[in-house]
């Protein structure tokens, strides 16, 4: 199995202003790695929301610094992804205080996500199967971006 890489381990070595470059991501990717998780998103980052024009600004930044990245990367052999998962049941999520049906109601699947959801989909995108998948967003919500 090829090995993987999170640009998380590169965040150690940030550049003066702040952000990892596709520059030290390859300077500090192992020879075998295939992959990088680009980031984890919200539906802010591809949804116009008036309460969080700030957080929606900054993750559409992210989504597309994940397909500069990819573009970059790709003749290195290193593929480059980011997930947006929706509402998610998680100790976090539970105090918040949404209830379950008020969370339930706009996703048409019916139900919350699991983290095993979340882990699910970047398991695929890390995988040898997601090996000509690269510079994507992957939404994991249960349909919930496209009735928001």
């Amino acid at each position: 199995m090829r090995a993987r890489w999170s640009l998380a381990a590169a965040r150690s070595r940030r550049t003066p202003g702040g952000s990892v470059t596709a520059r030290n991501a390859t300077d500090e990717t192992p020879k075998a790695a295939t992959f990088i998780q680009g980031d984890i998103s919200t539906h802010t980052g591809v949804q116009a929301f008036a309460a969080a024009a700030l957080n929606g600004a900054a993750k559409a930044a992210l989504n597309t610094y994940g397909k500069a990245l990819a573009a970059e990367l790709a003749p290195a052999g290193i593929r480059v992804a980011t997930t947006i998962p929706g509402n998610v049941l998680t100790p976090g999520a539970d105090a918040m205080g949404a209830s379950l049906a008020d969370v339930t109601a706009g996703i048409p699947l019916g139900r919350p996500g699991d983290p095993r959801d979340i882990a699910e989909a970047v398991s695929y995108l890390v995988s040898d199967r997601a090996q000509w998948v690269t510079g994507t967003t992957l939404v994991v919500d249960g349909g919930e971006l496209p009735v928001i």
